[in-house]
């Protein structure tokens, strides 16, 4: 029995809806009540009731692997029995080779495959999936609960307390158990001896000329745009409009196959989210689109009694593995809105456009590690000292020196890849239960073309207009909350609000026309200094 189905006995929790959306691979021949099993070698797979799955075969139709989870490569979506062509279990480079192709496969998944005795585990990118393994028992799955049929060791490295109540976070591939840890999106994992082994980025250099920034963000949009069509037309899909950038992007890629997007909305839970709400309605006006703005006060959601708050609140807690506190739009009761079983499509790579993690452009500060790990929430930040610093700093060093000369030359990208990530989203996504909360730019391709964009440049968040604008430049023209000052007024439909935003387009369309040769100008020394050097100024 896992320790999953040990506390939903306890507590009286539905197994089989909590983790419908998730993943366990066992060794040997086993069941487990609430999963479908499926063969996979020396191990069995198994898959949540919901859970969308797929077979993949070789080109001779042989077996190579499992698909679970929502994945679109250059063909389509993955589905049934999907035929690799460029892959032969013959072939003494066949690993290499279907290394290159997961370059092109995006969503968030995990893929079980072989050829021979060899087993291993590859994820999305960033391991949205949920992927933490027990070297102990051989086990794999996507959330602690589940992969656990022991009891839980307490990790002496992670201040539990400070991560669960004070919003630090598991961070450097920590749980809360001593022994198992989360996968790095950017390894496989050998499943006989349970060692991760890295295979991505293999590129000499992401940096392009500027004279290829069309051309980059040409197939962005390209590859941005099939993936979303793909997603929308095999599934029912929730799409969030809020007041900044990266949602308006994800809307843009959609292009007309937001049309068929069941759910376009915004959640107010908050007094700063009613700006999200303003902006989110014109954008949704312009888009043609139904709009639904779930609110917390104005209407206020169902009622929802101490009982079910507190049954919501051990249901989430269990899916995700760790009593941490629910987010924002739970604790406010505002999911209720959404319908169950959707997939919700987010933004979050689409930070890299902005280099949301480069808290600096002067190179030397890339090489002062303490707020760098600072940055990645073991605690709070009012909690981070020097001993703390010195308990991460073995992990960070040893991870970081995984990274090849590429990944080096943008560390703090890659930070945010392989490493925040993995600890909010591939974290907190399985413990929302009642939908399939996804990436569509969730792809090592579009990683590689967003890091192809000047580090300098993207921090200006200038890349994302420039998209924008060669898709819908009437999308682009509308403002952004911090645009619109704090008058909502100006931001309804019947105002001038063109004026706002007016200087923007005005330098977004002369970037254009002159094929964006302001971005060779941008270089460490225009960009402010926002990375503390925090135990120094302490």
């Amino acid at each position: 029995m896992t320790n999953a189905h040990a506390i939903c006995a306890e507590a009286n929790l539905d197994f089989k809806e909590l983790y419908s959306y998730q993943y366990l691979v066992t060794h040997g021949k086993t069941r487990v009540a609430g999963l479908k099993a499926l063969p996979f070698g020396r191990f069995t797979a198994h898959v949540g009731a919901k859970m969308h799955s797929a077979l993949l075969v070789d080109c001779k139709g042989r077996f190579f692997g499992y698909v679970l989870g929502i994945a679109v490569d250059k063909s389509g979506l993955i589905k049934g029995e999907h035929r690799l062509e460029e892959l032969d279990l013959d072939d003494p480079q066949l690993f290499l080779r279907f290394a290159e192709y997961l370059d092109d496969v995006s969503g968030r998944y995990v893929i079980l495959c072989g050829a021979g005795r060899e087993q291993r585990v590859y994820t999305d990118p960033v391991a949205m999936i949920g992927c933490i393994y027990d070297p102990i028992k051989s086990r794999v799955g996507s959330s602690l609960n589940l992969v656990l049929d022991r009891p839980l060791v307490n990790n002496p490295k992670t201040d539990d307390e400070a991560i669960l109540q004070r919003g630090g976070k598991y961070t450097l591939f920590h749980t809360q158990d001593a022994h198992a840890k989360r996968m790095n999106g950017s390894c496989y994992l050998d499943l006989d001896t349970m060692i991760e082994t890295r295979f991505w980025p293999r590129t000499d250099k992401f940096e392009v000329p500027v004279e290829e920034y069309g051309a980059v963000y040409d197939e962005i949009i390209e590859t941005g745009r099939h993936v979303i069509a793909e997603i929308t037309s095999a599934f029912k899909t929730a799409m969030p409009l809020s007041g900044g950038r990266d949602s308006r992007l994800i809307a843009a890629l959609a292009g007309k196959h937001i049309k068929k997007v069941n759910q376009v909305f915004t959640h107010i839970t908050n007094y700063s989210t009613r700006y999200d709400a303003s902006v989110a309605a014109l954008m949704a006006r312009h888009l043609k689109v139904p709009h639904q703005v779930h609110s917390w006060r104005d209407p206020t959601p169902p009622e929802r009694s101490r009982y079910k708050y507190r049954a919501d609140l051990r249901g989430f807690q269990t899916a995700l593995g760790a009593k941490a506190p629910m987010p924002d739009e739970l604790v406010k009761n505002v999911h209720q809105f959404l319908e169950e079983d959707q997939v919700v499509l987010r933004g979050h790579l689409t930070d890299l456009l902005r280099a949301v993690y480069v808290f600096t452009s002067k190179r030397k500060r890339w090489k002062d590690l303490d707020w760098q790990v600072q940055r990645l929430f073991p605690v709070q930040t009012s909690e981070f000292t020097p001993q703390v610093y010195e308990n991460y700093l073995p992990d960070f060093v040893a991870w970081r020196r995984t990274l090849p000369p590429s990944a080096l030359e943008l560390p703090l990208d890659f930070m945010f890849i392989e490493v925040y990530y993995n600890a909010t989203v591939g974290y907190t996504f399985n413990g929302l239960h009642k939908q399939f909360y996804m990436s569509p730019f969730n792809s090592r391709r579009l990683i590689e073309l967003s890091l192809a964009i000047n580090v300098d440049y993207r921090r200006t968040m200038k890349p994302v207009d420039d998209i924008l604008y060669r898709i819908d430049p009437g999308l682009c023209a509308i403002p952004y909350y911090k645009e619109a000052g704090s008058d909502l007024g100006v931001l309804s439909a019947e105002q001038p609000w063109l004026d706002i935003s007016q200087d923007r387009m005005n330098d977004v369309k002369e970037r254009y026309d002159s094929k964006y040769v302001e971005a060779d100008g941008f270089s460490e020394q225009y960009e402010p200094e926002r990375a503390v050097p925090l135990l120094m100024a302490s």
